[in-house]
């Protein structure tokens, strides 16, 4: 978990348009690994925030924009899990570390758009460059050297875009509505210095039907309607090849796919 341990806000604002700035430090507490671990401890993380953005309505109040840009600094980023070799002289064990400094500078933005009474459509999206910028803790630790200055599972872009259409039906509602939302490729984990499995971009679609009236919500829905396979998360054969045991195969878990429903929910 991260914990804030100071923060500067300011803000300023001009008839329907807002601007703020904002910096802020958090951290996470370090821990203690098993017996055999190279680092007994390992040290807690930090990370200072700086973000300047704005939000603005239009066409009086029938548009809703908003923006920022950040840069987020990391001292002893507490890493993925990795293997180390045993300080017992036998086999490797697994240990949590500090991998080092890192940066993050990115974009990002969201809007909402009232066309009528009745259709909304709103979307956002974040550009980002993280990497790691000095990884001498992870090479001390494990005798490796990372194989990509990229984040495990850090897209550099994700996005997504919904429509919601309202019509009167008898004394309630019927609310059609679908979107999309896209993640870029990302770098899965494993142990070799060379080489990082790379998992590809994906944009899964889901739309709705949902009939609402006096608190009583009656939905039928698809979630990824058109079956996009894409994985979640993967582990290399690195993982196996460091430890010493045969290389039989990666792992991955897929991501859901074609899901097919009906939801009902009641708000009082």
């Amino acid at each position: 978990s991260v914990a804030t341990a100071s923060r500067s806000k300011g803000s300023r604002t001009l008839g329907d348009s807002m601007i703020y700035g904002s910096i802020a430090r958090g951290f996470r507490g370090g821990g203690a690994n098993g017996p055999g671990a190279p680092n007994p401890l390992w040290d807690g993380d930090s990370v200072w925030t700086y973000e300047f953005g704005g939000r603005t309505r239009l066409a009086g109040g029938r548009a809703n924009l908003s923006g920022a840009v950040f840069y987020n600094h990391y001292s002893d980023v507490i890493g993925q899990n990795s293997l180390a070799p045993s300080t017992t002289g036998v086999g490797f064990v697994g240990i949590n570390l500090n991998s080092g400094d890192a940066r993050s500078i990115g974009l990002e933005g969201e809007f909402t758009a009232f066309v009528t009474d009745a259709w909304t459509v709103r979307g956002g999206f974040v550009v980002q460059n993280a990497r790691f910028t000095d990884t001498t803790r992870y090479q001390t630790t494990t005798g490796r050297t990372l194989p990509s200055d990229r984040f495990p599972f850090e897209p550099d872009w994700t996005a997504n875009l919904q429509s919601d259409y309202v019509v009167p039906f008898g004394d309630g509602e019927l609310v059609f509505a679908g979107g999309i939302y896209g993640k870029g490729d990302r770098l899965g984990p494993g142990l070799s210095n060379t080489f990082a499995p790379v998992l590809e971009a994906y944009w899964p679609a889901k739309a709705s039907v949902t009939w609402r009236y006096d608190g009583l919500e009656v939905a039928a829905f698809a979630n990824n309607i058109f079956d996009t396979e894409y994985y979640e998360s993967y582990i290399d054969s690195s993982t196996l090849t460091v430890a010493g045991l045969p290389a039989l195969g990666s792992l991955g878990l897929m991501g859901d796919g074609r899901r097919i429903g009906i939801r009902v929910g009641y708000s009082f």
